[in-house]
């Protein structure tokens, strides 16, 4: 579907007004692309309750600067960010086990740095997790790779933590 701006922001205005998400809601999910747009704001300022954020980066100062711009907007719109994650952080060869900084590395540890907020995961790439979740196999997948299990881990339980 290619929607224009209007037409994405009455969705999720209706997304938020209309359904009836129930009393056993822990979480709601949104991922949108990076940027500080038309959809983000109004997802800002339309989203009822608690609002959070964690940012997504990979190690590469193309998508540093984009998140820059997203910390930044943050803080102008007054929602807390929650940390950040550096995905596609190394690759560890499964054949030798020597790891390969393929897009750079520690840039979501720097980021985290200057905007003081915890950097919560180093995702690595692992091949065999990324088969599995392309099989939809999600649940094992998460079984495949220490690394990328550890890490996924650490998100959630400091999602969980900043919720309590």
């Amino acid at each position: 579907v290619i929607w224009r701006g209007p037409a994405k922001i009455g969705v999720l205005k209706q997304l938020f007004e209309e359904v009836n998400w129930g009393d056993d809601l822990d979480y709601l999910v949104l991922d949108f692309p990076p940027g500080t747009g038309d959809e983000v704001l109004s997802a800002c300022q339309t989203v009822p309750g608690d609002r959070k954020a964690v940012m997504i980066t990979t190690p590469q100062e193309v998508s540093l600067a984009d998140c820059r711009k997203c910390m930044d907007f943050c803080r102008q719109v007054g929602v807390p960010v929650l940390g950040i994650v550096e995905n596609m952080s190394g690759f560890v060869c499964p054949t030798c086990g020597a790891r390969h900084d393929l897009f750079s590395s520690g840039g979501g540890e720097d980021l985290a740095a200057i905007y003081g907020v915890p950097l919560l995961a180093q995702v690595p790439l692992d091949p065999e997790f990324l088969r599995r979740c392309d099989a939809g196999e999600l649940p094992d997948g998460l079984k495949a790779s220490a690394g990328v299990s550890a890490e996924m881990a650490k998100i959630v339980e400091s999602i969980r933590a900043a919720s309590a």
